[in-house]
This record gives structure tokens, C-alpha cells and sequence, in this order.
């Protein structure tokens, strides 16, 4: 290799490297963290006026009434057995099921949803059972 090659050749393995340093800061800076422990997510409950409506070793739900919707947390603190389980409602109106989404694991969930809520259900599709009904 020639000197001005040489040369080239480190210049640009020195910019590679930088401008991949700062990109690896970035996307590290990037992630959004959830809500982990339970100390945060209870911090959270009490600093916001969630009212609490079910409550055991492995679940914990909640409802925030906002102005403009309503929210429902659901914290799962250890992971239903089931691989995907489906949240659904049922509402005061209609007596039909409607689907909120899945939960795939331990975390915090969010859903927006109405006012007359009667019944919570935690399904697993995939074995069609049910795992978890909460009566409000």
C-alpha cells in the first residue's frame, strides 16, 4: 500500500468508527424503559388517583378516569402459564365480549376503554380456556 492509501484507509476506518461509537450512544439512549418493579408502578398508582379494583400475588389492576377516556392498567407481575393470553370486556350496554388486546409476559399494560365495564377476562386461545374472569 502506498502512503496516501495508507493514509485514506485510516482516515476513514477513524470516521467508521466514531460515527459508530455515537450511533451505539444513541440507540442506547434511545430505549424506552417500562415500568419494572413494583415499587415504581405502585409510586406511579398512588402519585396519579388510579382506583384499584383486583389485586393478588400476580396481577394487579387499576382504573384512571381521565377527562377525555378512561384507562385500564393491568401490572402482571408473574406471567400467566398460557404463551399469549387475551384481555376482553364486557360492558354494561352490549353483554358482548369485546377484545382489548394480548399479554405476552410481565409488565405493564394499558387499554383505553368505557365507562361501564362489568366483567374483566383473561382467555388463552390457543387451548381455549379461560384463566382469569374479574367480576367488577
Amino acid at each position: 500500500m502506498e502512503y496516501s492509501l495508507r493514509r485514506r484507509h485510516r482516515l476513514i476506518w477513524i470516521i467508521i468508527s466514531v460515527i459508530g461509537s455515537v450511533l451505539i450512544v444513541f440507540s442506547i439512549n434511545s430505549i424506552k424503559e417500562s415500568f419494572n418493579s413494583e415499587q415504581e408502578v405502585y409510586s406511579h398508582v398512588n402519585n396519579s388517583g388510579l382506583h384499584v379494583l383486583y389485586e393478588n400475588e400476580s396481577l394487579h389492576l387499576a382504573w384512571e378516569e381521565l377527562s377525555n377516556s378512561n384507562k385500564l392498567y393491568l401490572h402482571v407481575i408473574k406471567p400467566f402459564k398460557a404463551a399469549s393470553t387475551l384481555v376482553s370486556v364486557i360492558y354494561i350496554n352490549t353483554e358482548e365480549e369485546t377484545l382489548l388486546g394480548s399479554i405476552e409476559g410481565s409488565g405493564v399494560y394499558r387499554f383505553d376503554v368505557n365507562r361501564e365495564i362489568v366483567q374483566i377476562r383473561f382467555y388463552d386461545e390457543i387451548k381455549n380456556q379461560e384463566i382469569l374472569k374479574v367480576n367488577l
